[in-house]
């Protein structure tokens, strides 16, 4: 997790071309070191959608998270640690998680609808994420769970479409 952590670094202030520097420097590092990649991308995938296998949602069952899922765990993080890995296995140097999936796409094979949709999903689901916690009264069970009983027809849909594309994007790594 630390390691995933530090390739998300950018300039924020000073001499922005020592980031660029750095970056460069580790796109140079990690093609020659594959195993890496692959050990990331292996902890990427601990995380599951919060999807069961007959099609609903699969939600926690903790002392105050019952019958809700974790976005920011179950959905958010999927997104961002697969753009994560493809953008460091091919040398794209942005750090946003839709420009990194908007950089790989070629070189993942993606076509430009399916580089959209996973765009468009996790932007979804940060959006009902940020929904939450902007409410006056966040839920009890935290500021990244919702319960999946509380949406509408529509949100309960996208959520669930985006989760799908979700495992898909897990499916390329």
């Amino acid at each position: 997790l630390d390691a995933a952590i530090c390739f998300d670094f950018r300039s924020v202030h000073g001499d922005g071309s020592l980031a660029e520097r750095l970056r460069d420097w580790v796109h140079e590092l990690t093609p020659r070191y594959p195993r890496f990649l692959r050990q990331m991308a292996e902890n990427a995938l601990q995380a599951q959608p919060a999807l069961g296998r007959l099609g609903g949602f699969a939600t926690g069952d903790g002392p105050g998270a019952e019958g809700t899922i974790d976005l920011k765990l179950q959905g958010a993080r999927i997104f961002i640690d697969a753009a994560r890995i493809f953008a460091l296995a091919h040398a794209v140097p942005q750090t946003n998680t839709a420009q990194r999936l908007r950089g790989a796409r070629a070189a993942m094979r993606m076509s430009e609808g399916e580089s959209s949709a996973a765009i468009d999903a996790f932007f979804a689901i940060q959006s009902i994420r940020l929904r939450i916690q902007a409410s006056a009264q966040p839920p009890a069970s935290g500021p990244n769970r919702v319960d999946p009983s509380r949406l509408g027809r529509l949100e309960t849909t996208l959520l669930k479409e985006a989760l799908r594309i979700a495992r898909d994007l897990q499916d390329r790594l």
